[in-house]
């Protein structure tokens, strides 16, 4: 049986992407474009920095065709250099479009800001260990001082207890319902929780430092 599909590939670096068509008889081919700056993008950052997926499937040539008009986006972060349909290098000959310099010129872009996420995230795994390291330096020094906690023969207030045994302002109501602190090592955040995966992503993780 022969797919006729619309695949997407990204750039897990940069989010950089490229759409095109595909048909083949195994979905999970490892065909991965034939635009020259995917190419190009996939030789310089390593084929492990790239992701594809299929978004969809035809019967019919003409049909992937049509759909292919529909899906491919040109411009900023986008590796596809003519429009969707078109036929790849085949349009882009015919017309005498002259990309070579543009290559060039976004090659270098999409080099500069890999080069500048990859040392963010060089920074943050840095200041990360040595935020780990400090940490479990404190909790052993603490252990060490306080064998038996470090509220250890000590007793509320009769103050306290009574506000310890005052109910709280808890669920929507409360303002901070719903939020949590993270931290990338070096740097605290409070934001709602359905949000962590984002942040993950960054570097960030549960907690915070003082």
């Amino acid at each position: 049986m022969m797919y006729y599909t619309i695949y997407k590939i990204t750039n897990k670096i940069n989010g950089n992407f490229y759409i095109g068509k595909h048909k083949t008889k195994n979905l999970n081919d490892s065909y991965m474009g034939s635009g020259k700056l995917i190419k190009a993008a996939i030789r310089k950052h390593g084929i492990e920095n790239f992701e594809k997926e299929i978004l969809e499937t035809f019967n019919t040539e003409e049909e992937m065709n049509e759909a292919e008009k529909r899906y491919v986006v040109l411009g900023e972060g986008s590796y596809n250099l003519c429009p969707g349909g078109q036929g790849g290098w085949g349009y882009v000959n015919t017309n005498g479009l002259n990309v070579t310099p543009m290559t060039e010129e976004r090659l270098k872009k999409h080099s500069k800001t890999a080069s500048k996420i990859r040392k963010e995230q060089l920074l943050i795994e840095e200041n990360l260990i040595k935020f780990k390291e400090i940490t479990a330096l404190a909790l052993l020094k603490i252990k060490e001082l306080y064998p038996n906690g470090t509220f250890y023969g000590k007793k509320h207030s009769e103050e306290t207890l009574q506000k310890m045994r005052k109910p709280k302002n808890i669920g929507p109501s409360n303002s901070q319902y719903g939020t949590m602190w993270i931290t990338n090592g070096f740097e605290n955040k409070k934001i709602k929780k359905d949000s962590l995966d984002e942040f993950t992503k960054l570097g960030y993780y549960k907690g915070r430092i003082t």
